[in-house]
């Protein structure tokens, strides 16, 4: 009895090779569905920012405006005045601010507003073809992709159609009509994007489909391998292109957040512009009334209060009509009595000496005023724990923080404005009646 050795290797079973092919491209199809869907989540996601940058932009314009209305109104409201009126002889008039330029294209709105009645019949052609574009995008079936395809075809030509007919007949609409085309290209470069990613999807499925079933009827090791390795070339051809897409979104998604992330600080820092100017505005609206009305007001007594300089720990204390820190409270010389006139203004009457605090003639800071003038008039936070104190004379009225100077603590009237504010020194305003 002869026994024979083979080192034959075991044949696979051509049913187990098909059902591993099946799974691949089942994995296949997977990937290229959900790099298809990141896709669609990706061009969603930037158009959204597209359209959050717009808004950004139109609040940044109306910050713009804003500070050139208030501004315009002080200028005015200071000419009121004799010495205002002779300070604007010798400044520059305030012009309007400069006109916005975007050097990316903003995402089409849904819907236009405030348009002509010249450009409806193009804005509803431009509105109906943005609504179906965002349509396809969720398409499912391939069926339904042809038909919004058909559709989007048919919306774009109506939209062309509209937008030529408008530029013959009417000529004084040419920014709304720069402005249609600008938004009709947008939509259609976005239609064949998504109509190209469609048809790479199907082509890629189409192939692997007929190497599967070559892979069926073919038996040898050979074509099996290179069906295989076909099968993987298409798939990460298809791959390859959805992440280069991604890649170009996720890089633009992240250069438009670094120039939003700019235009809220620019937004932040013009909103403090604002309140400062809003504030100045409105002090020198008060003081204009009071001097048009018959009757000037007259002030009233609130409390005694003593001001603590925050950083140092010292107090603010009046000594031969300067004013001074001091290490320790003493009870009269650091002590005020606050008189408030009208508004948020109030003034600050030293307990020892019977004097007001305020700007002396030379433009300083001192306590020897006898009487509750406009040198004398204050504004403080609403927050009196941390709080700066601002003298309203300073700067023919716009107003001068009070400032201490680090290296010897003495006292000074700074400007006013958003920087001016962040320097200014904070101090506490403690209500000695209630405490």
């Amino acid at each position: 009895m002869h026994i024979i050795m083979t080192n034959t290797p075991p044949q696979e079973n051509p049913v187990q090779h098909f059902s591993h092919d099946l799974s691949f491209v089942e994995d296949c199809q997977n990937a290229q569905t959900a790099a298809v869907e990141t896709l669609h989540i990706g061009r969603a996601t930037l158009e959204q920012v597209h359209q959050q940058r717009e808004q950004l932009d139109r609040a940044e314009s109306i910050a713009d405006e804003t500070q050139y209305i208030l501004d315009k109104a002080g200028r005015i409201l200071r000419g009121m005045t004799w010495s205002g009126w002779l300070a604007n002889k010798f400044t520059k008039d305030i012009g309007p601010p400069p006109a916005v330029t975007r050097s990316t294209p903003i995402s089409p709105p849904l819907v236009y507003e405030n348009v002509p009645e010249t450009c409806r019949a193009a804005a509803q052609a431009i509105q109906n073809y943005h609504a179906n574009v965002k349509v396809l995008e969720t398409c499912e079936t391939d069926e339904q992709r042809e038909t919004l395809l058909l559709i989007c075809r048919s919306m774009y030509s109506a939209a062309m159609t509209q937008l030529d007919e408008l530029e013959k007949s009417h000529a004084s609409v040419e920014a709304y009509l720069t402005e249609f085309r600008s938004h009709l290209t947008i939509l259609h470069e976005k239609e064949q994007s998504l109509n190209q990613s469609n048809e790479q999807q199907k082509i890629s499925f189409d192939r692997n489909r007929a190497e599967l079933l070559k892979r069926q009827g073919n038996g040898s090791s050979s074509s099996a391998t290179d069906a295989h390795l076909q099968l993987q070339e298409n798939h990460l051809d298809m791959i390859s292109k959805s992440l280069s897409e991604i890649g170009m979104i996720s890089h633009t998604l992240a250069s438009a957040i670094g120039q939003q992330a700019q235009t809220i600080d620019s937004l932040d820092e013009k909103a403090d512009n604002i309140t400062e100017k809003s504030r100045l505005v409105t002090r020198r609206a008060d003081r204009l009334i009071q001097n048009k009305s018959w009757t000037p007001v007259k002030p009233t007594f609130a409390c005694h209060v003593s001001i603590r300089h925050i950083d140092s720990g010292c107090y603010l204390s009046v000594h031969e009509g300067n004013l001074v820190l001091q290490n320790t409270f003493h009870e009269t010389t650091g002590v005020f009595s606050l008189w408030k006139r009208q508004g948020e203004i109030f003034g600050l009457k030293n307990k020892e000496s019977g004097r007001w605090l305020g700007q002396s003639m030379l433009g300083g800071i001192s306590c020897s005023a006898y009487d509750f003038g406009r040198r004398e008039e204050w504004e403080a936070d609403s927050d009196w724990s941390t709080s700066r104190l601002l003298c309203t004379s300073v700067g023919w009225g716009a107003g001068g923080y009070l400032l201490v100077n680090t290296y010897n603590f003495s006292i000074r009237l700074g400007g006013c404005g958003v920087e001016e504010r962040k320097k200014a020194d904070l101090w506490c305003i403690t209500n000695l009646d209630t405490d």
